[in-house]
């Protein structure tokens, strides 16, 4: 149904498509619908469109396929070309992503003109000493921590897993057991000590795909904003013909 049709017309191919929703959900075959409604080319196929990554779909879908399970069936979805319905009969590549994470809270002090590395080091030690006499950990990173985004939370930090926090202060950490508190050591953004606080296993799986889904929308923008750019050249493209004075 073209976007220039009657609206009488529209609004029977939007009719349609419910009909056709309403007889999946009832126990009809998606694959026996296809072949005897839709106009779609590969509905022969009973509209199977074979295996796609996410990449490899319209973006009008790309964010609704990459929310469905396997089984579901979409509303019908309006396009320029007309009402389209999708059924995703099955996935691969898609098992469970599981992480292990760690929560910890940290104090940091940076090295500065006036005060070097010994001396940094030196007063994160005493801070140390007050948190293994008893002193809470969270009272003196807000009062001492110079990352100030973690220092109003009392240093915490949220979970993390492996590569997301700088080599040094990975390492510090899985050493530690729950609750025990670091030495001072160094990492590019000065002397911390850290606590760790727990570890879980984290089903990072939706948060995967939300990403995959992000990342096939930012690659079909950019390459629908390069078609458009080169239909603008297109358009103001010239030719310049040069005439010899002599012929």
């Amino acid at each position: 149904v073209p976007e220039a049709s009657s609206p009488e017309a529209i609004q029977r191919a939007r009719e349609k498509a419910d009909n056709l929703v309403r007889e999946f959900e009832a126990g009809s075959d998606f694959s026996s619908l296809a072949l005897a409604y839709s106009d779609g080319n590969n509905a022969l196929e009973g509209g199977d469109l074979g295996w796609r990554s996410l990449e490899q779909i319209p973006s009008l879908f790309t964010d609704i396929v990459g929310n469905m399970k396997v089984g579901d069936i979409t509303q019908p979805i309006r396009s320029p070309n007309g009402f389209h319905l999708l059924h995703l009969s099955d996935k691969k590549g898609a098992d469970k992503l599981l992480i292990n994470q760690t929560k910890a809270r940290h104090i940091l002090l940076k090295v500065t003109a006036v005060r070097n590395e010994e001396q940094t080091r030196n007063k994160l030690l005493e801070l140390r000493e007050r948190i293994l006499a008893g002193e809470p950990f969270a009272d003196i990173a807000r009062a001492h921590s110079e990352d100030t985004a973690s220092a109003v939370d009392g240093g915490d930090l949220p979970w993390f897993g492996s590569g997301e926090m700088v080599e040094v202060f990975e390492d510090v950490a899985e050493s530690l057991s729950v609750h025990e508190v670091s030495d001072a050591f160094r990492s590019t953004f000065g002397w911390h000590i850290l606590e760790v606080l727990g570890r879980r296993t984290h089903d990072a799986t939706e948060e995967q795909q939300r990403l995959q889904v992000k990342r096939a929308l930012q690659r079909q923008k950019v390459e629908e904003e390069t078609d458009f750019w080169l239909q603008r050249l297109k358009g103001e493209a010239y030719i310049e013909y040069r005439l010899d004075e002599n012929t």
